[in-house]
């Protein structure tokens, strides 16, 4: 059988024809999954999965403030201090100066590089809200942009790239309970394409839109069963591919909005 996708999903047709072989042999499994799937991108989506843990070059730069917020001080203690980088590595400003205290009236504080002239905060600062949370990174015309952390009052933590005030570009938002998204943000949101890893071990990885699941996407069950298909909404819509490891049947169904419609084939997996 033959799958045809549409519009920006073309990409993943040779994909589906791998792992629709009848022999189970000659099928890939759930690691060559993902690896032909960092294919599709320009890039290598491995190339900025450890961006909290790269040391760049350190220019010495260190803040003193500190959060009241007991969970966030954990966090800090278990990540360590945020590596700010090295100067060369931020927007120049002529006017940029470090301001060791600035309180505003929302009862947040900074500390950090600050334009003198226009009164805002630009490069490397650090700012702490009245709940704790925390913000370290860079800063652009007020705003938080450029590479930075940010640690939420719930125990939940971001660690990548902003721009204008908002997620954008790469990042990985880790919550609480286990789960670790590693993927592009557009407006704080998970945009294009992106990997959901669960604390029980699942992982999910593929296109994304508006936060949601949207477009073709593969599902890897922590005991190496594989779903892959198309989603809508985060539901499953469309054509649906389940390669079970061991033995079982691979299935290709259709679904639509989240409910099964019809198995359109079936096929004995015998085990190896």
């Amino acid at each position: 059988m033959i799958i045809r996708l549409e519009k920006n999903q073309k990409a993943f047709e040779e994909l589906l024809s791998k792992m629709l072989q009848s022999d189970p042999s000659l099928r890939i499994d759930g690691l060559q999954v993902l690896y032909e799937l960092c294919l599709l991108k320009e890039e290598p989506f491995e190339k900025h999965l450890e961006l909290e843990e790269e040391k760049q070059n350190s220019s010495g730069f260190t803040l003193k403030i500190k959060s009241a917020n007991a969970v966030i001080n954990d966090i800090i203690t278990e990540l360590g201090d945020y590596n700010y980088g090295a100067i060369d590595k931020i927007h120049p400003n002529k006017n940029r100066i470090f301001s060791s205290l600035i309180k505003y009236t929302d009862n947040s504080i900074y500390q950090g590089e600050y334009d003198q002239v226009i009164k805002q905060r630009d490069g490397r600062g650090r700012q702490i809200w009245r709940s704790g949370e925390i913000y370290d990174g860079l800063w652009k015309n007020n705003l938080t942009d450029g590479l930075g952390r940010y640690i939420y009052a719930n125990g939940n933590y971001y660690i990548g790239e902003y721009k204008a005030g908002k997620k954008n570009g790469f990042g990985k938002y880790y919550w609480k309970h286990g789960d670790v998204y590693s993927g592009q943000q557009v407006q704080d949101k998970q945009e294009g394409l992106g990997q959901l890893k669960y604390s029980n071990m699942d992982l999910y990885y593929g296109q994304w839109a508006n936060g949601e699941r949207e477009g073709v996407g593969v599902y890897i069950f922590n005991n190496g069963d594989i779903d892959l298909g198309q989603y809508m909404n985060s539901q499953k819509h469309g054509i649906q591919i389940f390669i079970p490891k061991n033995a079982g049947y691979l299935e290709i169904s259709k679904y639509y909005r989240g409910k099964h419609k019809e198995t359109l084939i079936q096929l004995e997996n015998p085990v190896n």
